[in-house]
């Protein structure tokens, strides 16, 4: 029977709920009985609103008390918008990203960012202030509040549940330190700022998470890629000794779908066959993912993929006369965000004969 939005969970069932603006990832997991994690953030009514809070409210649940984790799962704007406002709300919850993360190179390179014109809101700084938020709550709460992922960590369990990180590897860690403190010294000695941030590839910082609940296990796949040896990327996860020990009946795909988050082994070791496969859109400017082709591939290991919002949706031209008014008159500017869609997964935790079912609210569909 159809729910509404806004019904919660049973205290016995798993949830994966994934949403996505078209610019913007953020996905929320019930593990059952109350207990909630949150990974990457985007913007609800506007980065002071984040979407998963919004949700979370929406369902009756109190985000203060019942989230347990609140992971970063890299420092890519359209992952960490809200994030800071999501932590200040979720008071008991530790708060998890790489540890490189966390390094002076990377906290400094952050820095020359934050003043920038024109930097997206999701800067490498949100991360900072985020670690600076779960320093002082160790402190004021006599407990560890902070995690620094890597692979074959457990980030937190319960008597029915985990959170396992499968990447970065040491070796991600040394690339992208090495990476950050060439951009760093780059920066200083031209005395000049780049007007946008530079683009990682690959994204050695990416966090890839696997949840155990009850009978149930789900891979989220962050933005990580396939890699070129077997020391990074989605070829580093399968070689981690945790990875293939249980496999998942459901996939949030890495990076959007892309060719270059693809490996044919995460299909093959690490997913029952025909997995729920759960992706949000990414759109900015005339960069779109999924492609035709990603959606070809994907829809060729699974028929019960779902997307959360359409691929191809775009904002709509103005007049030439309004665009060169708003040119002349407008310093900074940027499109409105539009609706988050949300493709949720819901599934009793421990009877597996029932594959559960899955909701698709606010533009969401299934993949075609």
């Amino acid at each position: 029977m159809a729910t509404q939005q806004s019904t919660p969970p049973r205290p016995d069932e798993i949830e994966v709920s994934v949403f996505g603006p078209g610019f913007g990832e953020s996905v929320v997991v019930h593990l059952g009985y109350g207990e909630w994690i949150i990974v990457d953030s985007c913007a609800g009514k506007d980065a002071n609103h984040p979407k998963p809070i919004e949700y979370l409210v929406s369902i009756g649940q109190n985000p203060e008390q019942c989230v347990r984790v609140v992971v970063a799962t890299h420092w890519h704007s359209d992952h960490v918008v809200g994030l800071v406002e999501a932590l200040d709300v979720c008071r008991q919850a530790i708060f998890c990203c790489s540890d490189v993360l966390s390094k002076d190179d990377f906290i400094k390179w952050a820095s020359l960012y934050q003043e920038v014109p024109g930097t997206p809101r999701g800067s490498p700084g949100k991360i900072g202030q985020a670690i600076e938020i779960a320093g002082r709550r160790s402190n004021e709460q006599e407990r560890g509040m902070l995690k620094f992922a890597k692979a074959d960590m457990v980030i937190w369990q319960s008597a029915a549940a985990r959170l396992v990180a499968l990447s970065p590897s040491d070796e991600m860690n040394r690339r992208a330190l090495a990476f950050i403190a060439h951009e760093y010294a780059c920066a200083i000695e031209r005395r000049a700022i780049p007007e946008k941030l530079p683009s990682v590839t690959p994204n050695d910082t990416a966090v890839v998470l696997r949840v155990d609940a009850g009978e149930r296990s789900v891979l989220l796949g962050s933005d990580l890629e396939r890699g070129q040896t077997p020391l990074v990327g989605w070829s580093s996860v399968l070689n981690a000794c945790m990875a293939t020990e249980k496999k998942s009946s459901v996939y949030k795909v890495a990076h959007h779908g892309a060719e270059s988050g693809w490996h044919d082994d995460v299909w093959s070791e690490m997913l029952i066959n025909n997995p729920f496969a759960l992706l949000t859109p990414f759109r900015h400017g005339n960069h779109r993912l999924p492609t035709t082709e990603d959606r070809a591939r994907i829809l060729a290991m699974t028929d019960r993929a779902f997307i959360a919002s359409h691929p191809d949706k775009s904002v709509g031209k103005r007049m030439p006369k309004v665009e060169e008014l708003m040119r002349r008159t407008t310093i900074r500017r940027r499109e409105a965000s539009d609706t988050a869609g949300l493709v949720r997964w819901r599934a009793p935790l421990h009877e597996l004969t029932d594959d559960g079912r899955i909701e698709l609210f606010d533009g969401a569909k299934r993949l075609s």
